[in-house]
């Protein structure tokens, strides 16, 4: 995959750069998939201590960043940033929650860490929030495929600073990997870890932006929620 990449921001650079597929989705559109999918994408901060191997110091890192909600018991994920994505550092321990709608604060636990896709599954730290909030998840296991050049329109939320405002984006697909995942690449995406989902031009779940100018086919993620909520065998 790394590979691919740079052979791709290799062909950006010479000059290959497709444009923004600005005003190629319908106002009505972008206005429904806001509506219908705006309590599925929440704010997730926290802070993680850990060991850098350099010295015996404990350090903090402060996460912010967006988590996905993928089932209706709080099940989510998330990008792996800072410390939480690199194993070579000792983390000793760590505080994270999301911002539900109502502003309400809900304490989540790392369940599993996928380091290839730098992808984290979060789950409640209290199995009863389930019940008290109304988690709203994606669909991630029927994702709608789509072709190069299609474009993608993108959900984005904020921190506080803008008053955890979501914001939409329409992006190109510049380019295409199908195997071994399917995966979308466009320089529209942007960069860092935060994970956000991308729906076609009807409106429909396609991928989730993984913050490398790269979004994964959702199916591939829901595989790893159904892994992460999968009692180890004894």
């Amino acid at each position: 995959m790394n590979a691919l990449i740079s052979c791709w921001k290799t062909a950006l650079a010479l000059g290959l750069t497709l444009s923004l597929a600005q005003g190629q989705i319908a106002p009505e559109t972008v206005d429904a998939v806001v509506k219908q999918h705006e309590d599925s994408v929440l704010f997730l901060s926290g802070t993680v201590r850990y060991l850098c191997g350099e010295c015996t110091q404990e350090h903090e890192f402060r996460l912010m960043s967006t988590a996905v909600v993928a089932d209706a018991r709080g099940w989510m994920l998330t990008g792996a940033s800072g410390p939480l994505a690199d194993p070579d550092l000792e983390v000793r321990g760590m505080n994270l929650q999301v911002r539900m709608p109502d502003g309400i604060e809900v304490p989540m636990r790392v369940a599993l860490t996928d380091e290839d896709l730098g992808v984290m599954v979060l789950a409640p730290e209290k199995t009863e929030d389930a019940q008290r909030h109304g988690f709203r998840p994606l669909a991630l296991d029927a994702p709608v495929r789509v072709r190069l050049l299609e474009p993608l329109l993108v959900l984005r939320r904020h921190d506080q600073a803008t008053g955890y405002a979501l914001s939409t984006a329409c992006v190109r697909v510049q380019a295409l990997e199908t195997k071994p995942r399917r995966i979308y690449f466009s320089t529209g995406l942007g960069s860092g870890q935060a994970l956000f989902p991308c729906f076609d031009a009807t409106g429909r779940l396609v991928a989730l932006a993984m913050g490398d100018q790269s979004a994964v086919s959702t199916d591939e993620l829901a595989d790893l929620v159904t892994q992460a909520q999968t009692p180890a065998p004894k």
